[in-house]
């Protein structure tokens, strides 16, 4: 404040007042920031050169003031400053400012990878020794990135180059060595081979790149308008897999979001996945609450009118930080594809979480968070995975399927013959396994797109007598069995109508009006096992809809919200009740279809819901916020539990712990691609 200023007293030439260079920075100062900060040049400079590995690119000697402000829009944090260097910065003096738009060499980069992209300026090549080999076949722009494999990290680099030919050609000039070539498989495609170069001479290629430092060998190869150079034909062969699945950075979203928000004028663009504007900043000790709730993040730097542009941005949640204790951390190799999924060790009882990620990599993790198996299996599974008995023996089975075959692997991740059963259609819908006598004699039931539900047994054949005929349309939702009273009803739908059939596939109950089925909805039985039993689901209108069994006779509860809004229908076994979700409320409804308990829901978009277990006794319901990108918790009562909102965009699943010392766990994938278990507080 200027009084305060004022009773300092200081001599006039002491006054910080009369710098021009602060002065002009203060001038600059905007008045809608929270937090905004002038300070002498040194620490941020010395953090990011530590940060980015290439302190040479951002060299400066003399103490000049530089300014950032830090604000908040929406879900992102922005963080703008100026540096006013001197003679004796590099970046500043010569990095002139680059034309034309960027070449997207993020396209190139898993999205599991923390990076650094330099792009070309004029005159650079000609002042910095690691520069001038860099840009010795550098056309606009290069990276170099940290990616996690197997839970190692490792190191490569990608040039964007105009001329395949003549980027080997620079490489083999900087190795210095004859190089050989190894045709690389590029797994699981066992078709897909690259020709990769390997030379033992790594010393000049080691002084190019300072984050490929203790190279044993130099492997590099030309791949989609690219050269990549990495330590190891491992890193070449999870880049060309990211590419070929479409697992870049350039489909992660919180990373086009972040680079979209920012200047095209940058010619250095960090990138992490990990709370990096913390670590450049420095300002933990101060401001804990503040970057405990940032994720991924974005940095630039941008010379201009002798001037050093610094523009920052990460996500931010006020609902991150979460006050449970956090057990573990994994980071799968890529996006996960199905939400992680709670299952049963049969050797030991304990419960344990199955992954499944876009690159077909399944992950088995115990509940201390250790990886025990990792294996490329299939591509994309539809649905997502159930434990079956297939031999009736006690040992259990994951049975899915993508849309050319059902697979059953076993505790180990090996496949069980005679699986992968090949389809000769495209499956639509999740794989469903029945057992109907529990003998044993397992069938296997998909739909395909021919609208025909097709049945298989254990040895992959098709089951004779099976005929249910086509469906209107498209079956999509699993399809459920349910025994009652000596009978076996099969349930499924397509977007027009209910259908109920016997083992054959003969109409056992045709549905009695014609309320069109809601696109996701599920099938529960009530009552089992007595003469009151009824099917429950719910219609397109989000009406209740009861089917009794055996008459059939079936009619809408009119519980109705409108069209707009999304319900969701979950059976709460322990007291075989039902909850129904709808954006804003919670109902508890009782086996005949009565509302018994109504309640408020924390969001008013709900995405999707789920019942998970805190405990033998106790259930707890698991939903999203499609509008916000948070899990909330809450009991059968509506009460959101302790520690939540968390940030997920996908429901979590839950570990119960052997350990009876151990509190039960809450196991989500985070905004930032990694699967975290925290312990699971409740009221």
């Amino acid at each position: 404040q200027t009084s305060v200023i004022n009773s300092l007293k200081m001599k006039t030439m002491e006054s910080i007042a009369n710098d021009s260079e602060f002065m002009e920075l203060h001038r600059t100062l905007s008045n809608t920031v929270q937090v905004s900060t002038i300070m002498r040049q040194g620490e941020l400079t010395t953090n990011l050169g530590k940060s980015i590995n290439q302190p040479d690119n951002f060299l400066s000697t003399n103490s000049k003031w530089l300014e950032f402000d830090l604000g908040f829009r929406k879900n992102t944090m922005y963080v703008n400053g100026f540096i006013l260097p001197n003679d004796s910065c590099i970046a500043a003096k010569l990095q002139k400012e680059s034309s034309g738009s960027s070449t997207s060499i993020d396209r190139m980069v898993p999205h599991n990878a923390s990076m650094a992209i330099f792009r070309t300026g004029n005159g650079t090549s000609e002042k910095s020794d690691s520069l001038k080999k860099t840009t010795a076949f550098l056309s606009a722009e290069s990276v170099s990135y940290s990616v996690r494999i197997d839970g190692a990290s490792q190191n490569g680099l990608v040039v964007m180059a105009t001329d395949s030919a003549v980027a080997i050609s620079k490489m083999h000039a900087i190795t210095g060595a004859a190089s050989e070539t190894e045709l690389v498989t590029i797994k699981p495609d066992e078709e897909k081979r690259v020709a990769v170069f390997k030379s033992k001479n790594t010393v000049n290629l080691r002084t190019m790149s300072n984050d490929l430092p203790d190279m044993q060998a130099a492997f590099y190869c030309w791949y989609n308008g690219a050269l990549i150079i990495a330590p190891n034909a491992e890193v070449i062969n999870h880049n060309i897999q990211s590419q070929l699945r479409e697992n870049t950075l350039n489909k992660w979203d919180d990373f086009r979001r972040l680079k979209d928000i920012l200047s095209d004028r940058q010619q250095l663009m960090i990138y992490s996945d990990n709370e990096l504007i913390d670590k450049i900043l420095g300002y933990r000790d101060g401001n804990q609450q503040l970057w405990s709730k940032t994720g991924s993040t974005v940095i630039q730097l941008s010379p201009l009118n002798n001037m050093i542009y610094i523009t920052a941005a990460a996500t931010y949640s006020p609902f991150k930080q979460t006050t449970m204790t956090q057990l573990w951390e994994i980071k799968p190799d890529t996006l996960l594809a199905v939400p992680p999924k709670t299952v049963i060790n049969h050797n030991t009882k304990e419960e344990e979480i199955l992954l499944n990620d876009k690159a077909g990599n399944f992950y088995l993790i115990n509940s201390n968070g250790m990886i025990l198996w990792k294996k490329n299996i299939t591509g994309k599974v539809i649905g997502g995975v159930r434990q079956i008995d297939l031999f009736r023996n006690g040992k259990l089975q994951y049975l899915f399927n993508d849309d050319k075959a059902i697979y059953v692997i076993d505790r180990n991740g090996d496949n069980v013959a005679p699986f992968p059963i090949a389809l000769s259609f495209a499956a639509t819908n999740q794989v469903a396994g029945f057992d109907y006598d529990n003998d044993g004699n397992y069938r296997f039931m998909v739909a395909g797109d021919d609208n025909t539900i097709h049945l298989f047994d254990k040895q992959g054949k098709g089951v004779e007598g099976f005929n249910p005929g086509k469906t209107a349309t498209k079956v999509t939702t699993p399809i459920e069995h349910f025994r009652n009273q000596g009978k076996d009803y099969i349930v499924y739908h397509d977007s027009t109508k209910i259908y109920i059939t016997d083992r054959k596939g003969n109409e056992r109950i045709k549905v009695n009006n014609n309320t069109v089925p809601q696109p996701n909805s599920q099938f529960f039985i009530s009552a089992k096992k007595s003469k009151e039993a009824a099917i429950f689901t719910l219609s397109a209108k989000n009406e209740l809809i009861t089917t009794t069994l055996p008459e059939g006779k079936t009619e809408a509860k009119g519980i109705y919200f409108g069209e707009s809004n999304t319900a969701h229908l979950l059976h709460l076994w322990r007291n075989n009740q039902f909850l129904m979700m709808v954006d804003g409320k919670i109902l508890i409804i009782d086996e005949k279809g009565e509302v018994k308990f109504t309640a408020e829901a924390a969001s008013k978009k709900i995405g999707e819901a789920t019942v998970i277990r805190n405990s033998a006794e106790q259930q707890l319901v698991a939903y999203t916020d499609r509008e916000n990108n948070n899990i909330y918790v809450t009991d059968q009562n509506g009460v959101t539990q302790p520690g939540f909102p968390i940030s997920s965009a996908m429901l979590p699943a839950s570990l119960i712990m052997k350990n009876q010392n151990k509190a039960s766990a809450l196991v989500y994938y985070d905004c930032n691609g990694s699967v975290v278990a925290v312990e699971l507080n409740t009221k």
